[in-house]
């Protein structure tokens, strides 16, 4: 008669959870981003984002804490891509500046960039990931790249690459919020025209 299978408890492997599915964190992620830029962070609300999304408030909350954690979590998601060199100097300061338009576009625009500073007092940590996921490493890509300009002769030896880098980025808010559109290939006049001001001595 055959013996009765005694199962040895220690030797069951233990269960583990369902696995996390990344596309559900960017759909979230997405819809975080989207609802930053629309309503602000004060209006921002998980049934709104649960509802962009597709994704229960459950899973939302087994993932993310609060609305604060869940608002950092997508800034940081935008984090400014490392572009491939062409050896062209003008030409990789224009794929910077047209990266940095996609990411801007990507994020919901100049609104975000608003609610960040909006809530700068009561959640200084919004501001912080913006500056240190987006805003710096875009930054120091394209003084670098005037910096090398520097060294090949483009740029003359006094020229502040400091102001220069800032004239470069921030001539995409100003497009932006002057309503005009971008169109093909558009950032390379506008670094053309900073190239030969910095290449000439001043008046």
């Amino acid at each position: 008669m055959a013996q009765p299978r005694i199962e040895n408890p220690t030797s069951k492997r233990p269960r583990r959870g369902r696995p996390r599915n990344p596309a559900v964190e960017e759909d979230v992620l997405q819809a975080t981003l989207d609802e930053l830029a629309e309503r602000g962070f004060s209006g921002m609300s998980i049934d709104g984002i649960a509802a962009r999304s597709g994704v229960s408030k459950p899973s939302i909350y087994r993932r993310w804490a609060n609305k604060a954690e869940l608002a950092i979590a997508a800034l940081t998601m935008l984090v400014a891509s490392e572009e491939p060199l062409t050896g062209d100097v003008a030409t990789d300061i224009a794929v910077q500046l047209q990266s940095a338009y996609r990411n801007l576009r990507i994020s919901g625009g100049v609104p975000l960039i608003g609610t960040v500073l909006a809530e700068m007092e009561r959640h200084p940590e919004l501001l912080e990931t913006y500056r240190a996921a987006l805003l710096e490493p875009r930054r120091a890509a394209v003084r670098k790249l005037l910096e090398q300009a520097q060294r090949e002769g483009h740029v003359r030896g006094d020229a502040d690459l400091d102001e220069a880098t800032l004239v470069l980025l921030g001539s995409i808010f100003i497009q932006n919020l002057a309503d005009e559109p971008f169109r093909d290939n558009w950032a390379r006049p506008v670094v053309q025209l900073v190239l030969r001001g910095l290449a000439t001595a001043p008046v």
